[in-house]
């Protein structure tokens, strides 16, 4: 999913157990978000990346 918390967008995995929303980071150096509230912008089914370093 793509989440919009406060300034900032992010992609995660989303898991919900009872009323708590999990959204867990694919980069393992980033924690959990465990939250009650969140306001989903969409399902991320597309990466696009540019392989020369941005450059047009």
């Amino acid at each position: 999913i793509a989440l919009l918390n406060q300034e900032e967008v992010t992609v995660k995995r989303l898991y919900k157990k009872d009323n708590q929303i999990t959204l867990q980071p694919s980069n393992p150096l980033y924690k959990p978000i465990n939250t009650k509230d969140a306001i989903i912008l969409g399902k991320v089914v597309g990466i696009l990346r540019r392989f020369n370093g941005g450059k047009k």
